[in-house]
């Protein structure tokens, strides 16, 4: 009799309580769903999503872009974008190394072989870095340059800025290197110049080995004082 009692007593309790356990489990899974509808709205590159899971809206112009439309990611702020707002770039694997010389330069993903899909701001501002890089490579005669041996003394302003070159086979290739680099930065001479001198080696016609020299410039890029 006593079980029975004690049985009866923890139903009641189990029914009069049912409601609120419901209310609160109810509550939950909606909370929960719509929490997780307000993380799905952006992606984690940025990008507004739909409420399909597939389907992401070109950065740009908005346009829903579905599984089976063309989309691009831009290789240097990674937001996705439709095949009218992205814009391909090829740039000569020459002036890109001199880029990647340079302090600040973000490289875009990808390779210059296949070109850089970029979103029309990024672009605009890599468009700006090879177009400065392509003009001072063509008005680097003007930079002189003072070798770290020099006895005398050279005026300049400024804060002297540390560059320096990728090793070439020719040195008139690395000299040019430091001059581009130095005009980049808007400078017009160079001083404690020095020259580092390494080996390279290629594999010859015969199956022999052919060791050659190869040579880097550094030095600090001023601006001559009047």
């Amino acid at each position: 009799m006593i079980k029975l009692a004690m049985n009866k007593s923890t139903k009641n309790v189990l029914i009069a309580t049912l409601p609120t356990v419901l209310t609160y489990a109810v509550g939950k899974v909606v909370r929960a769903i719509s929490k997780r509808k307000k993380a799905g709205a952006k992606g984690k590159d940025g990008t507004k999503k739909s409420s399909n899971s597939h389907s992401v809206s070109c950065f740009k112009c908005g346009r829903q872009l579905k599984i089976l439309s063309f989309k691009y990611k831009c290789t240097r702020c990674g937001h996705i974008f439709c095949s009218n707002c992205i814009q391909k770039l090829e740039v000569s694997e020459e002036t890109m190394k001199k880029l990647r010389r340079t302090n600040g330069f973000v490289e875009p993903g990808g390779s210059f072989w296949t070109g850089y899909h970029l979103c029309p701001q990024c672009a605009t501002g890599f468009k700006q870095e090879v177009r400065r890089m392509e003009a001072s490579a063509s008005s680097c005669e003007g930079v002189e340059l003072v070798s770290s041996n020099y006895r005398g003394r050279k005026k300049y302003t400024g804060t002297p800025r540390y560059i320096e070159t990728e090793y070439h086979r020719d040195r008139e290739d690395s000299i040019n290197e430091l001059k581009t680099i130095a005009r980049y930065y808007g400078c017009d001479m160079v001083i404690d110049v020095k020259c580092q001198r390494d080996v390279d080696d290629e594999e010859t016609d015969s199956g022999g080995t052919y060791t050659y020299s190869v040579w880097s410039y550094s030095g600090k890029a001023v601006r001559k004082a009047d």
